[in-house]
């Protein structure tokens, strides 16, 4: 046991600083209109589609998660008791309700949200009218530690799906654009600000949104691409059995039962140094379709 311990004790020793410095696991996650009540033409969530969902987010177990398409309040709420009721309490947390719509965002948060400068109408301008991003634009401030404070922006454009009132290409790129001059601005600001941009964006790496949104330059973002883990028993606690792929996909479209990378964790150049590429995954699972048509995503970072 004496010499177990010594072991130990040396390779610790062994270890740098950054390597010691505790992590931060940021994720994203749409789990795919969770609601309790039917509204409209959406119907609930069966409970068992539910627990998957819960079941996903105690896989990834992240610090900080961005949660899109929340049906209501009452339905965070419940999804937050199952969590807490297996041993994963997020006591920090904020919702952002959407006058017209069904379909919301929320953050969970394991550390203090400090500030809030969340909006459920951000205007731009498309053919000559005033529009409004459709799920409004999450930013918050959460401290980390006495020394880190994150500024994290839950993001979730506009649908593929075909809308009467405009072309949903051109509306979707119109909100990258503002949401562009947003980022811009925290930067102009704060150049060294920490700062996280996820959420669903619904378009693929090489399109004018997600271009528009990661920027160039010294106000560009950096993309963390997370990748598939998987696991050889389908059993999280077994990291042994996991292999990293390079499989990036996020989204399943029934439709057209095509697969692709329509969730993101980007962030600022002054996260650069304490994110942890390897730890960039997408947590897989054998029922991973029933929680949700997305996957979860995440990305961790160091932290003193």
């Amino acid at each position: 046991m004496v010499a177990l311990i010594l072991a130990v004790f040396s390779i610790h020793g062994l270890l740098s600083a950054e390597e010691r410095a505790p992590r931060l696991v940021v994720a994203s996650y749409n789990v795919n209109n969770y609601r309790l009540m039917p509204s409209g033409r959406r119907a609930p969530r069966p409970e068992s589609e539910r627990i998957e969902v819960m079941r996903a987010i105690l896989f990834g177990d992240p610090d900080i998660i961005a949660l899109q398409e929340i049906g209501s309040l009452s339905a965070l709420k419940a999804l937050m008791g199952g969590l807490e009721a297996e041993g994963a309490p997020y006591p920090y947390w904020e919702f952002l309700p959407m006058s017209d719509q069904d379909i919301q965002c929320a953050v969970l948060s394991r550390y203090p949200i400090v500030e809030s400068r969340s909006r459920d109408r951000v205007e731009f301008v498309l053919y000559g009218r005033t529009f409004s991003m459709l799920r409004g634009l999450m930013e918050l401030d959460i401290q980390v530690a006495e020394n880190f404070r994150l500024t994290l922006m839950n993001v979730h454009l506009k649908s593929r799906l075909p809308v009467w009132f405009a072309d949903e290409a051109d509306y979707r790129l119109s909100e990258a654009q503002v949401l562009r001059e947003r980022i811009s601005e925290i930067l102009d600001r704060d150049s060294g600000v920490n700062l996280i941009v996820l959420g669903d964006f619904n378009d693929t790496p090489d399109s004018r949104v997600v271009k528009t949104v990661i920027g160039r330059g010294k106000k560009g973002l950096n993309d963390a691409r997370p990748i598939e883990l998987c696991s050889g028993l389908g059993n999280f606690l077994d990291q042994s059995r996991n292999e990293r792929s390079g499989v990036a996909w996020t989204h399943h479209f029934g439709r057209q039962d095509g697969y692709y990378r329509y969730d993101y964790v980007l962030f600022s150049d002054q996260l650069k140094p304490q994110w942890i590429a390897e730890e960039s995954r997408i947590p897989s699972f054998s029922n991973w379709a029933i929680a949700s048509d997305h996957r979860l995503i995440q990305a961790s970072f160091r932290f003193r």
